[in-house]
């Protein structure tokens, strides 16, 4: 009975050390605490350039015009004085949006701690574009379990209320990481919002549509940024992004738009 006690004990110990060991990679992998210090590199100049206009004030959308926002570097990682405490909050808030998607996913699956274990140690695998562009997607893939699983009973509980309005709230922060992930977040939203709507959750979908824009603002406003420049920001997008493919393309052989198109269709 003894030797079973202290089996036990052994391997709750273990257990407790491999999820600290997994928190401190998934710390480390995510960034939270992981700095890169400036560079001479071409990308290093434009990032250290940001952090400067940040810590300087510049106001986005007037004084400074580009693809990235007032909380860029929280994806770009890049060290300076002035801007770190924008970047452990956004980088924080971002992980445990996604974090807490997944989780919620997979946390009635057979084996949900692998499924946990497995994705903390692929997140190296992935590009910050990546990352950013799948946490609306996973937000928007647990309200259609909630929806399938338990219905309008579901959602009537506190805690499922009080993580959507959180879940959209950090949906907010992305268009001020990359100007870019604007349209992909305010798609995921709305679709989000036509599903709950059709579903006659019509608060909960309101929710999904005013939330993001609140906390877009307050974001903005906490930030140091003046709330008059942020229709600037998001409209002098345009002009940046407009030109910005012809910039950067290639020749290549047009066979390529063929598999392109069929991953496309299969997303």
């Amino acid at each position: 009975m003894r030797d079973k006690t202290s089996a036990h004990r052994i391997w709750r110990v273990a257990g407790i050390l491999l999820w600290c060991l997994l928190a401190v990679f998934f710390i480390n992998v995510f960034g939270i605490f992981t700095f890169t210090m400036p560079a001479s590199s071409l990308d290093q100049c434009w990032i250290y350039a940001l952090n400067q206009a940040i810590a300087q004030g510049l106001y986005f959308g007037k004084e400074v015009i580009f693809t990235f926002g007032p909380y860029a570097s929280v994806y770009t990682h890049s060290y300076h004085p002035g801007t770190v405490w924008i970047t452990i909050l956004g980088t924080i808030l971002i992980d445990c949006l996604y974090v807490g998607c997944f989780t919620w996913l997979v946390k009635d699956a057979r084996w949900r701690w692998p499924l946990i274990v497995v994705s903390i140690l692929t997140m190296p695998v992935l590009t910050q574009d990546a990352f950013l562009l799948s946490a609306p997607l996973l937000a928007g893939l647990v309200l259609v379990k909630l929806q399938l699983v338990g219905g309008e009973r579901q959602f009537a509980s506190t805690s499922a209320r009080v993580w959507i309005t959180l879940a959209f709230a950090c949906l907010g922060l992305l268009p001020l990481i990359k100007g870019t992930l604007l349209l992909s977040t305010a798609g995921i939203c709305f679709f989000c919002a036509a599903f709950l709507y059709v579903n006659r959750l019509r608060l909960t979908a309101l929710v999904c549509l005013v939330v993001p824009v609140v906390a877009m603002v307050v974001f903005w406003v906490a930030s140091g940024q003046r709330l008059q420049a942020l229709p600037a920001f998001v409209s002098n997008l345009r002009y940046i992004i407009s030109g910005y493919s012809e910039a950067m393309v290639r020749e290549g052989p047009h066979w390529q738009f063929i598999p392109f198109a069929l991953g496309v269709a299969v997303v």
